[in-house]
């Protein structure tokens, strides 16, 4: 994150980088509490939430306050497994507790993870687009989603063809093929 914002308003910057963990191992879990002009024990209430409801897995934890002209808060999740890393997040809500945060936040995780895919369900759309581009792949993911399916029928519009095989309940493998050029 270079700038923090909404960045289709000019407000943030982001940069996205992939790379392949080549550590199989354990999962790992890098927990980050990033806030703004709200009291600093939010931050440690969702962490302390999170760290007491994951206590068999590795975590690394940052507590992270920045300056902004509004308030809030997010709490974040990149988790390495598989040689992949994935990021999920829970933005703080008015009347939301610091807790209730935090326990949403870890269950979307054990979903992610109790599913085995390669790719969370808000990356996956976004994987379709560069693997048609690139010569084509596959991936799996825990939900296949309606921007997921309305990105591969764009991908067709355009010569390139998606198809998807569910393999569990909560895993689906997305085979993308290259656009001819």
């Amino acid at each position: 994150m270079d700038r923090y914002g909404v960045p289709t308003l000019g407000c943030g910057k982001n940069k996205a980088c992939v790379f392949e963990n080549n550590d199989d191992k354990d999962i790992n879990i890098k927990l980050q509490a990033v806030s703004s002009n709200i009291p600093k024990s939010i931050n440690f209430r969702e962490i302390e939430t999170f760290r007491h409801l994951a206590k068999n897995i590795d975590l690394n934890t940052e507590d992270k306050r920045i300056n902004t002209l509004g308030q809030g808060n997010v709490l974040i999740a990149t988790i390495a497994n598989q040689g992949y890393s994935n990021v999920l997040m829970q933005l703080g809500e008015h009347k939301l507790s610091a807790e209730q945060v935090a326990e949403k936040l870890y269950r979307r995780c054990c979903e992610f993870m109790e599913s085995g895919a390669q790719a969370s369900e808000y990356l996956a759309d976004q994987l379709m687009l560069p693997l048609a581009l690139c010569g084509g792949g596959e991936f799996t993911t825990n939900e296949l989603t309606l921007h997921a399916k309305t990105n591969g029928d764009v991908i067709k519009l355009f010569g390139g063809d998606v198809k998807y095989t569910k393999l569990k309940a909560n895993l689906w493998k997305v085979f993308v093929s290259p656009i001819a050029c």
